[in-house]
């Protein structure tokens, strides 16, 4: 059984270098996963 088969709550998993970028606005915030080669592979906004 893998890791991910014991977490449900996961869509997709794997090992990746990679940084999160927070962008915070009075609207919003906005959460972007971005790779060592600069590829946005995730990414999430909420509001208050």
């Amino acid at each position: 059984m893998s890791d991910r088969d014991e977490k449900t709550y996961l869509a997709k998993a794997e090992s990746r270098r990679h940084l999160i970028l927070v962008t915070l606005t009075k609207e919003q915030a906005t959460y972007e996963a971005i790779d060592a080669t600069g590829v946005d592979f995730d990414r999430t906004v909420s509001t208050p």
